[in-house]
């Protein structure tokens, strides 16, 4: 790579502009697709709305790019990654169980709960299938969001709660990659570029995906499930297509975009460097944004392989200075706006609590039929309650956390 001055692109409070407003318009994305599969099928079926819920594909795309950061730069710096681990798993845990818990126990406090799988519910209709969660050992299972692991409790408790499964499973592993490429790399990769060692990890991760998709897709056909539930019912091929191993394309390809990111940060890409590495992410954006409108209609089980390839390209352009040195882009600017930022700061407990809000809702009969105008009330008045609990929820428990936290970070690095 080629060092460029002035090709270091800007934040804003220690953020990449653009981001929170992307997670706003992603946990809006993913309330409709909710909304409308669960009070209206008919209209689902008509608009093919379900093929937003690949906003989740971006989520861990962006997770992927974020989380790998410190670990990607301490492999360029020749450091072990392992190095601040306490403080990786703390910041880690508080920014996923606090919020988590709260709405949890608020679900549960509701009788908002998911008792059987939810896919199952679904297809059998009615409110069926909820309440509160009593049991001690099926409550723990819940509170460490580790019930997605069985069978028989897979989309139990908050249902949407499998992607925190697949989170935490890749926070885990996380540290355990990177520190084995740092280890290979000392004993065997002396002469090897560093930003090639730090790209290793997400480049294993995104192999390993795809073949998990392959194996997830052949047990399925193996086991004669129909898609839908192989993917989502209470059985074993469903436990894989939610866990970290068919998914962990999505994180690879992140990844793979932090250490293009730090090396513009650290001044290794020229800005005509920068210019033609967004020429190529509007290329191949378009394409596998093409790619994946096949995949849903003809390969359903690997649009979300090829929908990340599109996340990723997307997810350049907003963080690639759109000059090649420190102008961001337009349309990540207009992300940054005040209400879609505030979303995208919320959307962890939106995302938890609108599943909740949504059956509390259709309990109280403030939800309306299967018409266009009712699709329109039900995913307002879920979107403004879920988003309301959400602000509580953030200002009183999240952010507390986060910045207890980082108090205690401070302490250890006075």
């Amino acid at each position: 790579m080629v060092a460029g001055s002035g090709s270091r692109p800007t934040k804003r409070h220690g953020r990449v502009v653009g981001l929170d407003g992307l997670r706003g318009v992603l946990s809006l994305c993913v309330i409709l697709v909710h909304t409308t599969a669960h009070f209206s099928p008919t209209i689902l079926g008509k608009t093919h709305i379900y093929a937003l819920g690949q906003a989740i594909v971006i989520f861990f795309v962006m997770s992927g790019f974020l989380i790998y950061y410190p670990f990607a730069k301490a492999l360029l710096e020749d450091r072990n990654p392992f190095a601040g681990m306490k403080r990786y798993a703390r910041a880690r845990g508080m920014r996923v169980f606090p919020a988590y818990i709260v709405i949890f126990l608020f679900a549960n406090l509701t009788a908002t709960l998911f008792l059987e799988n939810a896919m199952v519910v679904q297809q059998r209709g009615g409110q069926g299938g909820t309440g509160s969660i009593l049991d001690p050992s099926l409550l723990l299972l819940n509170l460490t969001v580790l019930q997605n692991y069985f069978p028989s409790l897979l989309q139990t408790g908050i249902s949407s709660s499998w992607t925190l499964t697949v989170e935490l499973a890749f926070y885990f592993l996380l540290p355990f990659l990177a520190v084995l490429i740092y280890a290979l790399a000392r004993k065997w990769g002396r002469g090897m570029p560093r930003y090639l060692i730090a790209a290793i990890p997400g480049a294993l991760l995104v192999l390993g995906g795809f073949v998990w998709r392959v194996v997830a897709a052949m047990l399925a056909d193996a086991s004669g499930i129909e898609r839908e539930m192989s993917e989502w019912g209470p059985n074993w091929v469903a436990v894989l297509s939610r866990s970290i191993l068919p998914w962990s394309d999505n994180f690879g390809w992140g990844m793979l975009a932090t250490v293009l990111y730090l090396a513009i940060l650290r001044g290794d890409l020229a800005p005509a460097g920068i210019l033609r590495a967004r020429k190529y992410a509007w290329f191949w954006g378009a394409l596998f944004l093409i790619v994946s409108g096949v995949c849903y209609f003809l390969a359903p089980r690997f649009i979300a392989a090829a929908f990340a390839v599109f996340s990723v390209a997307f997810l350049l352009l907003i963080v690639l200075p759109s000059d090649g040195e420190s102008r961001h882009w337009r349309f990540a600017v207009l992300l940054d706006n005040r209400v879609c930022h505030w979303l995208g700061v919320t959307s962890l407990s939106t995302y938890l609590v609108h599943f909740p809000v949504m059956l509390l809702c259709e309990r109280f009969g403030l939800t309306r039929g299967d018409t266009w105008g009712g699709w329109v009330w039900n995913f307002a008045l879920v979107t403004v309650v879920s988003v309301a609990l959400a602000s509580v929820s953030y200002m009183f428990v999240e952010k507390p956390a986060l910045e207890l936290g980082s108090r205690k970070k401070q302490k250890e690095n006075p």
